[in-house]
């Protein structure tokens, strides 16, 4: 029984030791590599205000951090789609016990790759607020653009800035949260 298992393991260790055959690199993967671009804003920070007189939220700011994902695909040299999602975390500032505040954002839209450092996007995006005392469906349109800094070793890694300007409606908000509302998001993060 043993030379039988010992031969066994033997042609098993020449199986995975034998030269495989080389297989090029097929052309939709070197595509999607080539004109996809990821980007994580590892660090991002927040202020959200309210917009016009609503009487019942008369003030309310609120400051937050969090984090931001990007998936990109150019379909044309400079022009491309994009999905994006975000969370944000912090506290209602005009409050007057700094209740805490909760954000998810989704949204797609359109890039624009003037240079391969800069990336500029616009698209509408909609998600959810909350707060201790309020909640509401967030639906409206952001601007935003990317800077790549500089190259992290030599391949498309690099440490990218970001910035984005969203203008929201909060429907649904009973109390604390303001009808229309104001955010802007900066953060420093990676892009492939």
């Amino acid at each position: 029984m043993a030379p039988r298992l010992a031969l066994a393991l033997a042609l098993f260790a020449l199986a995975l030791l034998a030269p495989g055959r080389a297989r090029a690199d097929t052309t939709g993967a070197r595509w999607l590599r080539e004109r996809g671009s990821i980007e994580w804003m590892v660090g991002a920070g927040g202020w959200r205000t309210g917009l016009g007189l609503d009487p019942r939220a008369t003030g309310v700011q609120a400051v937050t951090g969090g984090t931001e994902v990007v998936l990109g695909v150019d379909f044309m040299p400079a022009v491309g789609v994009f999905l994006t999602g975000s969370f944000l975390a912090g506290e209602v500032a005009g409050s007057p016990t700094s209740d805490p505040y909760f954000e998810a954002m989704g949204g797609a839209g359109i890039q624009l790759r003037p240079s391969d450092a800069v990336c500029v996007r616009a698209g509408p995006a909609a998600g959810r607020a909350i707060s201790e005392k309020d909640n509401a469906t967030l639906v409206g349109g952001f601007l935003g653009a990317s800077l790549d800094l500089f190259s992290l070793g030599s391949g498309r890694l690099s440490l990218a800035l970001s910035a984005r300007l969203d203008v929201d409606a909060m429907l649904g908000s009973r109390s604390e949260l303001p009808g229309e509302s104001l955010a802007l998001t900066a953060g420093i993060g990676l892009r492939y």
